[in-house]
């Protein structure tokens, strides 16, 4: 079993103390709730030992309730580990001269927490984790190191913590305003560029001397000179390389005091919006090489989130382990477990109330979180450039839905451009590109030489991929002739008959007919998708007939005009909206005999910030679509029916859109990345394309995810329904793995609704701990 610990001891404490300490002391983890917790397994808790009410007059310190947490941890059996949060500050250091605060280049309005460059935050650092030796010297087991931030995770301030501690000015932003953080960006900059010419020549700029260096606006360009793209660049990678070296720093300060306890940092966040600060790779490198576990909060989120932290941790050998969030259903759990088994975990973290209500799960699959990693050949591209120049996603979002799907049929490991650089690419047969028109050079060059060696790199047509400067050499090198056959839909059939009057239903289930340029669907009574300004659907249709397109859309009052409809890159006229619908007449001839029609919906776009207020929305949106109707011009009324969807004949496009580089090839998909056939292809290219690169225990898209580990292969059911699988174990898929070849069998699996089933490798025996009721936790738990 792996240990488990908890935590948020001292939290209310804390919240107490800033709420002005009204009313009685709040009480800590009663005895009885203590033994109730080392009951279901706990091992250890974490403490919030907070500099505010810890120190509430400098030299004072006020160690009671610290000290009570701990004698009642230590009484009931426990490991006392502490994690302590120093960036709510008492009021004798914020009128110190040593208190420096990030200060916002929005509005020049400090916030609560201390500045990562001012050098009294280090300082603060190395004062208080010598108080914490000298008042419990080796009783902390455990200490996790908490960054000047919303929740001590590494990144920059969000307002997120509001609700613990009252804060005059919050938000998300860039938090770079104080004089040190501008000191240091010069600083930083000259030691990088060193010639203020060459600076001048990389940014476009005419700075006269180097005290004359500014921040970039804070827009990110996209198009136009490489100029201000590097400028902005090289702005957010300093940002971020700025919260990396602080972790390294504030690592040095705790282990002058501590050598020899082992040590955490936390990173969380829900995304990575370049005003969070955070370089997930670089922070787990750094991590590597200091010897300091790292803590993702991403604990319950889909597994692209988990990958983002797996593979950089496998790559650079981290200790890993996550954190869900305070209240997870037992459903949730169930996925959790398998994450965190089949992800490297070697640790299990959660709150209480999580752990309690779910203790007959953790007892039947805790057990096979141990620490192992699957060996995959297959690898998708996180385009950090690219993400980077696009300050209002949180992760790239085509990559994000792909990636999401292809759990389903195979693992994967998710490289960004550090690793892609620092040499991961070393063990992967296929790299996958679902995105991505701006990467650095030092990328691509490291791509194509892999692609040369042996590797096979697959792109779907998202667009050719440029450098910074704005070339696109390496891409048209790779691509060559493959780029003819971008748009190319002649692969494709219509998989039924085309109905006379058919309906396209926005936001679920739509991935068969999707293009390019949608934003994530929108749940609620009707689902919907916002466009933007280029928004495409791939449409069966008759093509002996003439069509009416009829859009579903709303807020098409905040564009000045009317959107225009392209057929096959052809405008086929204005989509004039008239209570909530909007219709375009597509005569025959504009179909030019194709059964397959690439509808593009070209919208001018408007950002709900700027004109509604109080929305935090900064999205470029165009009109909001929930159904498109094709009906032949002549049908007879009646309901439409749904769209037929398509056939591939993937043999066929594979020999036609690949081409041989060096000992390696290209593959490109001719449509968008969305399209689901993109991800048949994938699965052809693991599976079906020779000798299969992985174990063909789990190749359908049936909803079951499997990992196949060194010691055993375990089969998560996310799904409300049972599921009866097939799974056929041949000896020689596993003869190139680590670990045991299992023997030649056949196996029925039978997956209860949200569960977890093991095969061991050794003999091919189902490890099943029996279904666990996905529902309340049982009576008494």
């Amino acid at each position: 079993m792996p240990d488990v610990i908890t935590g948020n001891m001292g939290a209310s404490y804390l919240q107490w103390v800033a709420l002005g300490r009204k009313g009685p002391e709040p009480p800590t983890f009663t005895p009885e709730y203590l033994q109730q917790l080392r009951d279901a397994g706990i091992i250890g808790i974490e403490d919030y030992i907070t500099f505010l009410p810890l120190e509430p007059e400098r030299g004072h310190l006020d160690w009671h309730y610290y000290e009570l947490d701990y004698q009642r941890v230590h009484a009931a059996g426990m490991r006392y580990t502490v994690y302590p949060w120093l960036h709510f500050a008492p009021e004798w250091f914020v009128k110190s001269p040593d208190y420096v605060p990030y200060v916002c280049l929005e509005h020049g309005l400090p916030t609560y927490s201390t500045s990562i460059w001012a050098p009294g935050t280090v300082a603060l650092f190395d004062r208080f984790y010598g108080q914490l030796l000298q008042q419990f010297g080796d009783r902390v087991s455990e200490i996790y190191i908490g960054m000047p931030s919303d929740y001590g995770e590494v990144g920059f301030p969000t307002g997120m913590s509001a609700w613990v501690v009252p804060q005059e000015h919050s938000h998300r932003g860039f938090w770079c305003g104080d004089p040190c953080a501008r000191a240091d960006f010069r600083l930083r900059i000259r030691a990088r560029y060193q010639d203020l010419e060459r600076l001048n020549k990389a940014w476009g700029t005419h700075a006269a001397t180097w005290d004359a260096l500014d921040y970039p606006p804070l827009t990110p360009p996209q198009g136009g000179p490489a100029g201000p793209r590097r400028r902005w660049l090289d702005f957010v990678s300093w940002y971020a390389d700025s919260q990396t070296r602080f972790v390294g720093e504030a690592v040095a300060a705790v282990r002058k005091h501590f050598p020899n306890t082992p040590l955490q940092i936390k990173m969380g966040y829900g995304g990575e919006l370049v005003e969070y600060g955070i370089d997930i790779s670089g922070v787990i490198r750094l991590a590597a090489r200091d010897g300091v576990t790292v803590r993702s909060t991403h604990g319950s989120l889909p597994a692209f989130f988990y990958k983002r932290f797996e593979t950089p941790a496998r790559f650079y050998g981290a200790r890993l382990l996550t954190e869900p969030p305070a209240n997870v259903d037992r459903k949730a759990e169930v996925n959790r477990l398998f994450n965190d088994a089949t992800n490297g975990s070697q640790m299990f973290f959660d709150y209480p109330d999580n752990v309690l209500r779910a203790r007959d799960i953790l007892k039947a699959y805790l057990p096979w979180v141990q620490g192992e990693r699957a060996h995959v050949p297959l690898a998708l591209l996180f385009p950090t450039t690219d993400l980077r120049l696009h300050h209002d996603e949180g992760e790239p979002p085509a990559l994000f839905q792909g990636a999401d799907s292809l759990r389903d049929i195979s693992d994967y490991d998710l490289v960004d451009e550090n690793l892609v650089q620092d040499g991961a690419l070393r063990d992967t047969s296929i790299l996958v590109l679902f995105e991505g028109n701006w990467l650095e050079q030092a990328t691509l060059d490291r791509i194509a030489a892999w692609a040369r060696n042996g590797g096979t790199l697959v792109m779907a047509a998202f667009g050719p991929i440029h450098n910074v400067d704005g070339q696109t050499r390496t891409y048209d090198d790779l691509v060559g002739s493959l780029a003819a056959h971008v748009g190319d839909a002649s692969f494709f059939a219509s998989a039924a008959p085309v109905p006379a009057r058919m309906s396209l239903d926005m936001g679920q289930g739509d991935g068969v007919f999707l293009g390019n340029g949608w934003w994530g669907s929108e749940p609620g009574k009707v689902t919907f998708r916002w466009s933007k300004d280029r928004a495409s659907l791939r449409v069966p249709v008759n093509a002996a007939k003439d069509l009416d397109v009829t859009f579903f859309a709303g807020q098409t009052e905040h564009i000045p005009k009317p959107p225009h409809l392209l057929i096959n890159g052809q405008d086929a006229g204005a989509v004039n909206f008239d209570a909530g619908a909007g219709a375009v007449r597509v005569p025959k001839a504009m179909l030019k005999g194709r059964s397959i029609a690439v509808m593009t919906l070209l919208s001018t776009t408007w950002r709900p910030s700027e004109k509604i207020p109080g929305s935090p929305d900064t999205r470029d949106l165009g009109v909001w679509v929930s159904r498109v109707e094709v009906d032949q011009v002549g049908a007879a009324t009646g309901p439409a029916s749904p769209s037929p969807g398509f056939q591939a004949n993937i043999p066929a496009l594979l020999h036609q859109c690949s081409r041989t580089v060096g000992k390696g090839r290209v593959v490109l998909f001719p449509l968008e990345a969305e399209d689901h056939t993109y991800l048949e292809i994938i699965r052809h290219l693991v599976y079906d394309d020779g000798v299969p690169l992985q174990p063909r225990v789990d190749t359908a898209f049936d909803g079951i995810q499997a990992a196949v580990l060194e010691s055993q292969i375990l089969f998560l059911n996310p799904t409300d329904a049972p599921v009866t699988k097939q799974v056929v174990l041949r000896p020689a898929e596993f003869a190139h793995l680590p670990g045991p070849t299992p023997p030649s069998r056949k196996i029925t699996l039978t997956l209860a609704p949200h569960s977890i089933q093991a095969i061991r490798r050794e003999d091919g025996a189902v490890l099943a701990p029996g279904p666990v009721v996905p529902g309340p936790a049982p009576e008494g738990k």
